[in-house]
C-alpha cells in the first residue's frame, strides 16, 4: 500500500489497505475517492482511520490474538466517516454511518471487536450480539459491565481491563427474594394477602411499607333514613349505606336529627322536614317539626327555609317562603312568599302570599288569606284576616284590623280600634277612627279620634294659637294643601283696580238652602246635621256680562270623570306573579276622560265683595242723608 506523509503523526494511504504494517499511535488519511482494496484483516491499527470512500466499503476486522499481526488487547482506534458512504465492519454486526464516527476497542474476551460509542450513527450502539451497549468515560476508577457476558471491565492506566469475574452473588431482605448466584432471579415473599378485588378497603402496612393484611370495608352512608324511634339511648349507625340516628328513649332525649340530600335539600331536628328526599327543593328546615308534616307535602313546595320549632309545619304546596322563630308560619298551607320573623310570627297565616310579619304574635290571625300585608312590631296586625297591602309599624299597630285594604298606621296602637275600612292613614300614638269600619280617614296625633269617613283630622296640640283667624285651603283638585295669606309680603299690587264694585250687587242674586249631607243618610234623622249654605252650582249659575261666573274666585273647582267624553288608552307598567317572582309587564289600560266641576265656596272670600256692597250701601245712604239735610227733613 502507497502512503504518503503529510506530517510526523499522520499518513494518507491508497490502494491495499492491508499492504503494510500499520503505525500504532498514528492517524492515517484514506484518500477521498482512491481505490481502496483489502487482502486481508482489517489488522492495521492505527490511532486514528479517516476513510473519505467513493463508494460504501467493508472491511474484516482481524481477531484478538497474541501475535504481532493480531489485534492486541486494550487498543482503542477510531474510524472516522466524513463521506456520503456507510462503512461496514465486518465481524462487528456494526457500520460507520456516513458521515459519522465509529470508536473500536480490543478486548481480551469475547474474541470480536465491541463497539462502545458510535457518534453521528442512526442505528444505536451495539454489541455484537445486537443487544445495546453503553461504556462510560475513560476516566481511571470507570467500571463497565459488559451487557453480553455479565464481565466486569475497569479503565485503568489508559485501558479498559477485563476483571476477575462477573458478578457472584447478590444479598437481599425480606420481603425481598433471590435465588443467589452470578445470575439471582429477585422475587417478593409472599405477604399473605389474598389477591383479589377489594371495595370500602381496609388494609395492614408494616414499617417497610408492605401491605400484610387487605378486607373489604363497610358501605359508607349515601343516604339519609328515618330518625329511629325504637332505641334506648343516643346513637349513629350506618347499615347498607343508610345513615340513622336514634333520639333514645323519653328520659333521655336525642342528638340532633340530621336529614339530607346531595341535591338541595338539609334538615335537622325531630321530624323536621320528613319528606326531604322526595317533596321539594332547595328546602332547608332547622327545629322539631319544622316544615310540614309526613304525607301532606307536595310536588312544588320549593325554596322554603323554617327555622324553629314548627316553623311553616302545616305547609304542603308553598313555596320560597321563610318562617324564623318558634312556631312561626305554623298552619301557612299553600302561600308563595310570605316572611315571618318572631315566636308566633304569622302563625296561623293559613294561604295568603307575599306578607311580611316581624315581630312577636304579629299577623297571627286564625286562618288568615291576606295578601301584601306588611307588619312590623310586637302583635302588629294581629288579627289581619283576609285584609291586603297593609302597613302597620309598631308594636300593635294595625292589631285590630281583620278584612281593610290599603290602611297605614305608624306608631303604638296605630289605627286601635279599625277592623273593616279601607285606605286610611294614622300617624301616632293610639289614633283611631270615629267608627270601627270609617274608611279614607287621616288621622294624625297622639291619640287622636277621627272624625268619620273621608276626613281628615289632625290633634289641636299640633296647631299653635297664634295662627288666629288663618284658613288652610284644600284644593280637592289637585290635592294642595294653602293658606290664606295678606302680607305685602306676599302681595303685587297691579296698576288696575278690580271691578268688584260693579258687582257686587249681584250678592243679593244668591238664594240660602237648607240642607243635609249624603254621606249622613245612614244615620236616623235626629242625628243629621241641618245645614244652611249656598249651593256651589247656583252660585257658578251667577254670570257677568261677559257670560262668565261673576263669582268665579270664591268658587273651588275639582275633576271628576265625563261619562259624555270618549276614554282613551294609557300603557302602565303592573307586576304580576309568574311562578315564585313578580315580573313587570306593560299593560294597555282604558282611563275615563276627565272634566273640571265646581266643588265647594270659598266663603271666606265673600268678605271683600261684601264689604265693598257695603260701601256701595254707605255711599247711597250718605247722598240720601245730605237731601234731606238739605230738604230740612230731620
Amino acid at each position: 500500500m502507497a502512503s504518503t506523509t503529510r506530517s510526523a503523526q499522520y499518513y494518507e494511504l491508497s490502494g491495499d489497505i492491508d499492504a503494510g504494517r500499520g503505525q500504532l499511535g498514528q492517524t492515517v488519511f484514506i484518500a477521498p475517492g482512491a481505490a481502496i482494496t483489502q487482502s486481508g484483516s482489517f489488522d492495521k491499527f492505527y490511532n486514528k482511520y479517516i476513510i473519505t470512500p467513493a463508494a460504501p466499503i467493508t472491511f474484516t476486522l482481524a481477531t484478538i490474538g497474541t501475535t504481532a499481526s493480531d489485534v492486541q488487547p486494550g487498543y482503542d482506534m477510531t474510524v472516522v466517516n466524513p463521506s456520503t458512504f456507510d462503512i461496514t465492519l465486518v465481524g462487528t454486526s456494526a457500520t460507520c454511518r456516513a458521515g459519522g464516527t465509529i470508536r473500536l476497542v480490543a478486548q481480551t474476551a469475547p474474541a470480536t471487536w465491541r463497539i462502545m460509542s458510535q457518534v453521528g450513527s442512526t442505528t444505536g450502539v451495539y454489541a455484537a450480539s445486537g443487544a445495546p451497549v453503553v461504556k462510560p468515560t475513560d476516566v481511571a476508577g470507570s467500571i463497565y459491565v459488559d451487557s453480553a457476558t455479565g464481565s466486569i471491565y475497569t479503565f485503568s492506566s489508559g485501558v479498559w481491563a477485563a476483571g476477575s469475574g462477573g458478578i457472584t452473588a447478590i444479598n437481599v431482605s425480606a420481603p425481598i427474594t433471590t435465588t443467589g448466584g452470578a445470575t439471582p432471579t429477585i422475587g417478593h415473599s409472599v405477604s399473605g394477602v389474598v389477591a383479589g378485588s377489594y371495595t370500602n378497603t381496609n388494609i395492614t402496612v408494616d414499617a417497610n411499607g408492605h401491605v400484610t393484611a387487605a378486607s373489604s370495608g363497610a358501605l359508607p352512608a349515601t343516604t339519609v333514613g328515618a330518625p329511629s324511634t325504637t332505641a334506648t339511648a343516643n346513637a349513629v349507625d350506618i347499615t347498607a349505606g343508610v345513615l340513622t340516628m336514634h333520639y333514645g328513649s323519653s328520659t333521655n332525649p336525642g342528638i340532633a336529627h340530621i336529614r339530607s340530600t346531595i341535591a338541595t335539600n338539609m334538615a335537622a331536628g325531630q321530624n323536621a322536614y320528613p319528606q326531604y328526599s322526595t317533596i321539594g327543593v332547595q328546602n332547608t328546615a332547622y327545629g322539631g317539626s319544622a316544615l310540614g308534616v309526613l304525607g301532606t307535602m307536595v310536588a312544588g313546595a320549593n325554596n322554603n327555609a323554617a327555622f324553629g320549632y314548627t316553623a311553616l309545619n302545616g305547609i304542603t304546596s308553598g313555596s320560597s317562603n321563610t318562617a324564623l322563630g318558634s312556631q312561626a308560619g305554623t298552619f301557612l298551607t299553600t302561600g308563595i312568599q310570605n316572611t315571618f320573623t318572631g315566636c308566633t310570627a304569622g302563625r296561623q297565616a293559613l294561604s295568603g302570599n307575599s306578607n311580611c310579619a316581624y315581630g312577636f304574635g304579629s299577623m297571627n290571625a286564625l286562618n288568615s288569606t291576606g295578601s301584601g300585608n306588611c307588619f312590623y312590631g310586637e302583635f302588629s296586625g294581629f288579627n289581619m284576616l283576609s285584609g291586603n297591602f297593609n302597613a302597620g309599624f309598631g308594636r300593635i299597630a294595625l292589631g285590630t284590623l281583620t278584612s281593610g285594604v290599603r290602611n297605614c298606621g305608624v306608631g303604638h296602637s296605630a289605627g286601635s280600634n279599625g277592623t273593616t275600612g279601607s285606605d286610611n292613614l294614622y300617624l301616632g300614638f293610639n289614633t283611631s277612627l270615629a267608627a270601627a269600619g270609617d274608611s279614607s280617614c287621616i288621622v294624625l296625633g297622639s291619640n287622636t279620634v277621627g272624625n268619620g269617613s273621608n276626613t281628615t283630622t289632625i290633634n289641636s296640640n299640633y296647631i299653635s294659637a297664634a295662627v288666629g283667624t288663618s284658613f288652610l285651603k284644600y284644593d280637592t283638585a289637585t290635592g294642595l294643601v294653602s293658606r290664606d295669606v295678606s302680607s305685602i309680603r306676599y302681595k303685587r299690587i297691579t296698576s288696575s283696580n278690580p271691578p268688584v264694585a260693579d258687582h257686587c250687587h249681584r250678592l243679593l242674586d244668591l238664594q240660602p238652602r237648607a240642607y243635609t249631607l249624603y254621606s249622613e243618610d245612614d244615620k236616623p234623622v235626629e242625628q243629621r246635621n241641618n245645614r244652611i249654605g249656598y249651593i256651589a252650582e247656583e252660585v257658578e249659575a251667577i254670570k257677568g256680562p261677559l257670560n262668565n261666573p261673576v263669582f268665579n274666585g270664591l268658587l273651588i273647582y275639582t275633576m271628576v270623570d265625563d261619562p259624555d267624553a270618549p276614554s282613551h288608552t294609557e300603557t302602565r307598567e303592573e307586576f304580576i306573579q309568574v311562578d315564585d317572582s313578580l315580573v313587570s309587564q306593560s299593560v294597555e289600560v282604558e282611563v275615563p276622560s276627565k272634566k273640571r266641576v265646581v266643588e265647594s265656596i270659598n266663603y271666606a272670600g265673600f268678605v271683600v265683595p261684601i264689604v265693598e256692597l257695603l260701601k256701595k250701601q254707605q255711599q247711597q245712604i250718605d247722598a240720601l242723608t245730605a237731601r234731606l239735610n238739605t230738604a230740612g227733613i230731620p
